[in-house]
């Protein structure tokens, strides 16, 4: 039987174009599920603790809110590296001495400047070797809330001091400084949801150390806010009050400072059950040391 050629071609049509939708919604629904998949990185390094039930077993927590090169973490499991180092009575107090830290102590820290990642996922990777627990973020800056990429983090150009200003506060820098997006948390519901959920919570104390260059402004006041900074055994703050002339925001510094402050005095003064505890102190001593990681 002859069939018209205007059906052949008219099948033919039908046949491209169906294959043409076909393949549309293939390639359609693969890059719905990459651009899924990339989105989902930052939340993905966010979450992953809570995934593994992390904190579980930590009796103890030290958070390291801007940790740069590691070497806080590190005076806390290896404080003999460290002799004039200034945390040292805090951690003898709070944690015990070291020969106790490994069995009761997770070190968690955050810096999401690129340069440093390298490092500190040695870091992370050497030292849960050996049995020490330690968490590092490196793509994630704490905030007053979570929010996937979206927020630049800025270098302050001096890589001879390990950029130890770097931060999520744009303050004028020079575009040649913007060192990528980073993803943020919420430090409230990280102390509030993780670190005070855990099993051995009752037993355990909690130290924070911060030094995020001009972010304890929204932070610290969130902390406050939802009752998760009276839950801290220990804070250490250093203030970064030199903002307070470059941005409007900035000038609330002091007013943010001078509120915690108060609040803190007359949460000890009267003895209150929540009282705030807190240091104005950074302990920078060490900072660009480069001691090698213990080999196990």
């Amino acid at each position: 039987m002859n069939i018209p050629r205007a059906e052949v071609r008219r099948g033919l049509l039908l046949l491209i174009f169906s294959f043409i939708v076909c393949f549309y919604f293939l390639l359609s629904k693969h890059k719905w599920r990459i651009e899924n998949i990339i989105s989902d990185k930052g939340r993905r390094e966010a979450t992953n603790q809570n995934d593994r039930n992390w904190f579980s077993d930590c009796t103890h927590v030290y958070l390291d809110v801007g940790t740069n090169i590691g070497v806080q973490i590190r005076k806390v499991f290896e404080p003999h590296l460290y002799p004039e180092a200034k945390m040292h009575p805090y951690f003898n107090k709070h944690f015990g001495g070291p020969e106790y830290r490994k069995s009761r102590v997770c070190a968690i820290g955050f810096e999401p400047n690129p340069r440093f990642e390298k490092r500190l996922k040695e870091l992370e990777s050497k030292y849960n070797r050996c049995g020490y627990r330690v968490k590092i973020f490196t793509k994630t800056a704490v905030s007053a809330f979570t929010q996937k990429g979206g927020m630049d983090f800025w270098s302050d150009g001096q890589e001879e001091s390990n950029e130890l200003g770097g931060t999520i506060v744009k303050v004028g820098q020079n575009p040649s400084l913007n060192k990528g997006s980073v993803d943020l948390i919420r430090l409230s519901d990280l102390v509030l949801n993780q670190v005070n959920k855990r099993n051995k919570s009752e037993d355990g104390v909690v130290l924070l150390k911060m030094d995020i260059e001009g972010s304890e402004l929204e932070v610290l006041t969130d902390l406050l806010l939802t009752g998760a900074l009276s839950t801290i055994n220990l804070t250490f703050v250093e203030w970064h009050l030199q903002f307070k002339d470059k941005i409007p925001r900035g000038r609330d510094m002091n007013k943010v400072k001078s509120l915690i402050e108060n609040t803190k005095d007359i949460s000890q003064k009267y003895r209150l059950k929540d009282a705030l505890h807190i240091l104005d102190m950074d302990d920078e001593t060490y900072y660009d040391s480069d001691f090698s990681l213990p080999q196990c």
